[in-house]
């Protein structure tokens, strides 16, 4: 029943005002297993998350983030949520996990912010990062004089047959 799910919501926003985070969980939980539309439903999973994450419970939030994931079509909401999910892992000790889905925002999103974040917390951890892509990172975040720096660093070290189109026309731009 879609009236339901909005009021366990209401229910669990309730709880968490009162500080009773468990009863919270159980309520949004509730919530979230009742009929309503796609993109409510996307936020309510987003604020689950966010409390088990402020709960400590990192598996659970990470699980309400691949369900966004698994529905979310919006490439800058997917590069968002993918980025809350690979902090979260992070914040929590789970590196390799962590970084892993860092770099699959940097490969996947280059036109996004959460892109250089991601490529920001790679180099912090010492990844070792492709020019190319550093530099699309960088001139989509309007940083052009390191984006052209990447780029140059990219073009000295491969042949010129193999540079991608692109990125001349990032250049001429």
């Amino acid at each position: 029943n879609v009236i339901d799910g909005y009021a366990h919501e209401r229910i669990g926003d309730a709880f968490i005002g009162m500080q009773f985070i468990d009863d919270a969980l159980a309520s949004y939980a509730q919530a979230v297993q009742n009929q309503r539309a796609p993109v409510p439903l996307l936020a309510l999973r987003e604020k689950l998350a966010q409390v088990y994450l402020s709960a400590g419970d990192i598996t659970n939030a990470i699980a309400q983030y691949d369900a966004i994931l698994a529905t979310a079509q919006n490439e800058p909401y997917r590069a968002l949520i993918e980025y809350a999910a690979a902090k979260a892992l992070v914040d929590a000790g789970q590196l390799d996990i962590g970084l892993s889905r860092m770099q699959r925002i940097f490969n996947n999103y280059p036109s996004q912010p959460a892109a250089l974040d991601a490529m920001n917390t790679l180099i912090a951890n010492g990844r070792e990062l492709d020019a190319y892509q550093r530099g699309r990172v960088l001139y989509f975040r309007e940083d052009y004089a390191a984006a052209l720096t990447a780029f140059n660093e990219y073009t000295a070290t491969v042949p010129l047959s193999e540079i991608p189109p692109e990125l001349h026309l990032l250049l001429g731009r």
